[in-house]
């Protein structure tokens, strides 16, 4: 699918897309973020956080990060990013008082980014590189914004290799994501689209050999809830 339909389709559902995101996953997807949350150290001073959204991802990394530290959001929906700083207005407001972190938000791509070589200790991307078209560009490009010491923490969904499993999740994807997403969104071709984009998704091996080709070194790969979701740990 075109990026600019793709665009289109998620600034379509940004109103919605946290509470049809708990709900299709039945609470799961929250236990996979702690999962995921748990592997930031802290102590990171500049993180990216690519493929943000509504900035679900990008206030639990400010939660996770201790003090002195500038978050950069970055996302192709306008409509989603809306919804992202008026989160993170909320959360420096009220939780994030006592931090000294600062929250910014550009729209833009990840294959040609607008920042300096060597700016970030972290760079995250949470369920949002398989919606990248040149996914290799855009892990060089992560690369290169990225400082010697660098790690790059990757959270997407998966089409298990069991068969059974896999059989247990196409009705999920046709029939409770599709159906679900509908009724909470209004818009059943948005959920069509992202059930299709995960069965599309490359498999975990092929998507460790792309970090690799983009100049990443794998440190771990955590797959979780029989092979849905997996967690891929890179360091430069």
């Amino acid at each position: 699918m075109q990026e600019k339909k793709v665009r289109k389709i998620f600034n379509s559902i940004s109103f919605r897309y946290d509470v049809a995101n708990y709900f299709i996953s039945l609470g799961v997807e929250r236990y996979w973020r702690l999962k995921f949350l748990k592997m930031i150290s802290g102590s990171e001073k500049k993180v990216l956080d690519a493929c943000c959204g509504t900035g679900y991802s990008t206030i639990g990394i400010a939660g996770r990060i201790k003090n002195d530290a500038v978050i950069y959001g970055i996302d192709f929906s306008g409509e989603m990013l809306e919804i992202a700083r008026s989160k993170a207005e909320r959360y420096l407001y009220y939780a994030g008082r006592g931090q000294n972190i600062k929250i910014r938000f550009s729209e833009g791509d990840v294959t040609c980014l607008d920042f300096e070589d060597g700016l970030f200790d972290l760079i995250t991307v949470v369920f949002g590189i398989r919606n990248v078209k040149d996914r290799k560009k855009a892990l060089e490009e992560f690369h290169r914004v990225s400082s010697d010491k660098s790690r790059l923490l990757i959270m997407e969904f998966n089409y298990p290799q069991n068969k059974f499993i896999r059989n247990i999740y196409d009705f999920y994807l046709n029939f409770v994501m599709s159906n679900l997403g509908a009724m909470i969104t209004g818009n059943k071709e948005a959920y069509s689209y992202l059930a299709e984009s995960i069965r599309n998704f490359t498999g975990v091996t092929d998507f460790c050999r792309i970090i690799k080709d983009a100049g990443w070194q794998i440190l771990k790969v955590r797959s979780m809830t029989f092979g849905v979701c997996t967690i891929y740990y890179a360091g430069k």
